[in-house]
C-alpha cells in the first residue's frame, strides 16, 4: 500500500521542477521536439518510463485519421513497409500535410469545433462554414486571419447558398435557429469559449462564482455584438428589439476607436497577437484532437487557475505558433511528428501503464467524420454507391425531404445518427457523440450501401481483394489490413478460415470483413 503513495509524492515534486524547468534545452538536446523536450524533462525526474514506440502499422493508421480523416488504403500500406526506414514517417507527415484530403477534413473538423453538430434546420450553414474553411486552409491562410474573417464580417443574409462557403455562416448559426436578435448571447457564449477558452455564459445574470469575470465584463463584450442584433431585426419580420447594451469593453479593458465597425475591432481585438488567449486556446484544442484530451482539461475552460498536464509546454507551442503566422500545418506536424505522438497505445504483459501525463497512446473514440471516413475507405464505399446507382444526393433535396441515397448523403446521414442529436448547443463539443442503437440499424440494414460495401459484388472492397487474392489465407489478410491496417495472427487467421468453410461461395469472407469492421478495434483510434 506504500508505493501509490511514493508515487503520488514523486509526482508532485516533478510537478514542482517542472514549473522551475530549465530555461532552454541542454546542451545536445536543441534538436529535440518542443513537445518530446517538455515531456522527457516532466518524466525523467520521476523515473517515468513512456510506452514504446508504435509499430509502422499503427502510427500510419493513427496519423491518417488524425490528418486525413480515414485509414490508409492496401497501396499506401504496401507502401509505407516498403519505404527506407530512415525519415518514414517525416515523409508520411508531409504527404498527408499536402494532400486535398487534409483540407478537406480539417475545415470540416474546425467547423464542428465552431459549430457543433446541428440538426437540417441549419445544417446548411455548417456546410457553407466548412466549404470556406476548406478553402482557406488549401489557401494555407494562417488560422488568425480565417477567424478574424469569421468574425468581422457577420451578414444575416448570407450563408444560405447551397454548395458555396461563407465566412457569415457561422454567426448565422446561431442568429437565425431561434429568429430573435437576442441570440447574440449564445453567439458570445459559443464565440468565448470556442475561440478564447473562456466560458461568459454564468456571468450573464452575475459574477461568474468560479472564474475572474464579472457581469460586466459580459456587458462589455456583448455590446461589440449589438448592431448584429439590430441587423438581424431588420430581416426577420416582428422580431423583437433587441436590449439596450453598455459601451463594448474586451475582456482586458481595451476599448474600440470611435466609429470603427464593431465586429470587425472586436475580429481585431480577438487575433491579435498580444491576445495571448486567442493562440493558447487554439493550440490546446489541436493538442486534443490529436491526443483526445488537451494540455489544459477541459478544453472550452481555460481558467486563471485551471492546471496544465505539461507545465510550460502550452505557452512554447503557443508562442511559436504565433511566430509562424498561426500555421495549422507547422502545428500539427510538430505534434504528429513528436516521439510522444508517436508512441504505443499498448504495453507488453504484465507492465504497468505509466502514471505521467502523454507517456501513453490514449485509446480514444474517433470524431463522427473520422468514423464514416474510415468505415468508407475499409469498404471502398463511394465505388460501392457508385456502382448501385443511388440517386445523386443534394443538401437542398435533403431540407425539402426528399431521400436520396448518394455517398453524401450515407454521410450526412452515418453523422447524424452518430452524433444523435440534432440541437447544436448540445451537441457542440466534438467529444458529445457516442455509439448508439441507432448506428447499429443503420449499419445493419441490408440495403444500406455501408452493409452493402462489404459484400461482394458490390463494386466495393470485397470485389479488389478478389482480384488480389489466390488462396484463403490470403482473403483474410487482405481484409484484416483493409480494415484494421495490420496483418492477422495465425490464431485470427485459423479461425477465420474456420468459418469461411461453412459457407457457401465467398459469402464466409464477407461475414469476417463485417466482423472487424464492427469490432472495437476498429471503432477506437489508438
Amino acid at each position: 500500500m506504500g508505493t501509490p503513495v511514493r508515487k503520488a509524492s514523486a509526482w508532485a515534486l516533478l510537478v514542482l521542477a517542472a514549473m522551475a524547468g530549465p530555461a532552454r534545452p541542454e546542451t545536445g538536446d536543441e534538436r529535440l521536439n518542443p513537445v518530446d523536450w517538455h515531456l522527457r524533462n516532466l518524466w525523467r525526474p520521476a523515473g517515468v518510463t513512456p510506452a514504446d514506440p508504435s509499430s509502422d502499422a499503427e502510427f500510419l493508421r493513427r496519423v491518417t485519421l488524425d490528418l486525413a480523416g480515414r485509414i490508409p488504403t492496401l497501396d499506401e500500406l504496401a507502401a509505407f513497409e516498403k519505404d527506407l526506414p530512415s525519415g518514414k514517417r517525416d515523409r508520411a507527415i508531409e504527404r498527408l500535410l499536402a494532400s486535398e484530403e487534409f483540407n478537406l477534413f480539417w475545415g470540416e473538423r474546425l467547423s464542428s469545433m465552431m459549430i457543433g453538430y446541428p440538426g437540417y434546420q441549419v445544417g446548411y450553414f455548417k456546410d457553407s462554414l466548412r466549404l470556406h474553411l476548406q478553402q482557406k486552409i488549401r489557401e494555407g491562410r494562417g488560422y488568425d486571419r480565417i477567424v478574424h474573417e469569421i468574425l468581422a464580417n457577420p451578414n444575416p443574409a448570407a450563408g444560405y447558398a447551397v454548395n458555396q462557403g461563407s465566412a457569415s455562416a457561422f454567426t448565422n448559426t446561431y442568429l437565425y435557429q431561434a429568429q430573435n436578435p437576442n441570440r447574440i448571447d449564445d453567439l458570445l457564449d459559443r464565440v468565448s469559449k470556442v475561440f478564447l477558452g473562456v466560458s461568459l455564459h454564468c456571468a450573464q445574470c452575475h459574477d461568474h462564482p468560479f472564474d475572474r469575470w464579472t457581469q460586466q465584463d459580459y456587458k462589455g463584450m456583448r455590446a461589440f455584438l449589438k448592431d448584429l442584433g439590430r441587423g438581424f431585426a431588420r430581416r426577420v419580420p416582428n422580431a423583437p428589439a433587441p436590449p439596450p447594451s453598455d459601451d463594448p469593453v474586451y475582456l482586458d479593458g481595451t476599448q474600440p476607436e470611435t466609429g470603427a465597425p464593431l465586429m470587425a475591432r472586436f475580429a481585431d481585438l480577438t487575433t491579435r497577437p498580444e491576445n495571448p488567449r486567442f493562440a493558447r486556446n487554439f493550440v490546446n484544442r489541436a493538442w486534443a484532437m490529436m491526443f483526445g484530451r488537451g494540455i489544459i482539461h477541459p478544453v472550452e475552460e481555460l481558467k486563471e487557475d485551471s492546471k496544465p498536464a505539461v507545465p510550460g509546454l502550452l505557452e512554447i507551442l503557443s508562442s511559436q505558433f504565433v511566430r509562424r503566422g498561426h500555421d495549422l500545418r507547422w502545428l500539427l506536424r510538430t505534434i504528429a511528428s513528436s516521439k510522444t505522438y508517436q508512441l504505443s497505445s499498448s504495453l507488453p504483459a504484465g507492465r504497468p501503464s505509466p502514471d505521467a501525463p502523454f507517456a501513453q497512446a490514449a485509446i480514444r473514440a474517433m470524431a463522427p467524420e473520422q468514423l464514416f471516413g474510415a468505415i468508407a475507405a475499409a469498404t471502398d464505399l463511394r465505388d460501392a454507391a457508385a456502382k448501385a446507382q443511388f440517386r445523386p444526393y443534394s443538401l437542398r433535396d435533403a431540407i425539402r425531404g426528399v431521400r436520396g441515397q448518394g455517398y453524401d448523403y450515407i454521410r450526412s446521414l452515418f453523422i447524424a445518427d452518430l452524433v444523435a442529436t440534432g440541437d447544436y448547443e448540445t451537441a457542440s463539443r466534438a467529444s458529445e457523440y457516442t455509439a448508439n442503437m441507432m448506428q447499429f440499424l443503420r449499419m445493419a440494414d441490408i440495403d444500406h450501401p455501408v452493409y452493402v460495401g462489404s459484400r461482394a459484388g458490390t463494386g466495393g472492397r470485397l470485389d479488389k481483394i478478389a482480384a488480389r487474392a489466390s488462396m484463403p489465407s490470403d482473403w483474410v489478410a487482405l481484409i484484416y489490413r483493409s480494415v484494421l491496417s495490420r496483418d492477422p495472427a495465425p490464431e485470427e487467421i485459423r479461425r477465420c478460415l474456420q468459418h469461411v468453410v461453412t459457407q457457401p461461395d465467398q459469402k464466409g469472407y464477407g461475414d469476417v470483413f463485417w466482423a472487424l469492421i464492427n469490432s472495437s478495434e476498429f471503432f477506437f483510434q489508438h
